[in-house]
């Protein structure tokens, strides 16, 4: 099949919020060589993204996490989508669901703090203080610093 064809199918996929099968088809399209397909479904998948944060901005967290479902539907390794959703599923109480996400966002940006962050907040939020402060300090080596100090005060990180 014509590779244009393709991305043409993957862009109308999406129009039509078949997120999944558009991004099978722009992954598709960009693996035989068309660049402009990897970049639409990045674009398109950060705007799902951003409405999803704008939804969490104005207190709809529902809507929220529909955006950030569609943005992974699209592109599975949004780790912006995927933390975000993390987040939310953290403060929802979907304890497993946040941690899974974060695994998923972690093996796609391993130097992002944020992941190990969301997975510390579980465990504290559960009462495993060691297990949190493994993850806090994982967040802190990657460039989180609001977390030293707790660490420090709680003897799991020299001053």
């Amino acid at each position: 099949m014509d590779v244009k064809k393709i991305y043409e199918q993957g862009k109308e996929a999406y129009r039509n919020q078949q997120y999944v099968e558009a991004g099978e088809l722009l992954r598709r399209a960009g693996a035989l060589g068309m660049r402009e397909a990897l970049m639409f479904m990045a674009m398109k998948a950060d705007e799902l993204n951003n409405l999803g944060v704008m939804s969490d901005k104005r207190g709809n967290r529902i809507v929220a996490n529909n955006y950030y479902q569609s943005a992974i539907e699209l592109m599975p390794d949004d780790d912006d989508a995927l933390l975000n959703l993390a987040q939310n599923y953290k403060d929802e109480g979907r304890l497993q669901d946040a941690i899974s996400l974060c695994f998923k966002a972690i093996k796609v940006s391993p130097e992002r703090y944020r992941g190990y962050l969301i997975i510390g907040d579980v465990f504290y939020r559960v009462g495993n203080f060691d297990k949190a402060a493994e993850w806090y300090i994982k967040a802190y080596n990657n460039g989180y610093q609001g977390i030293k100090r707790w660490l420090v005060e709680n003897g799991y990180l020299d001053r």
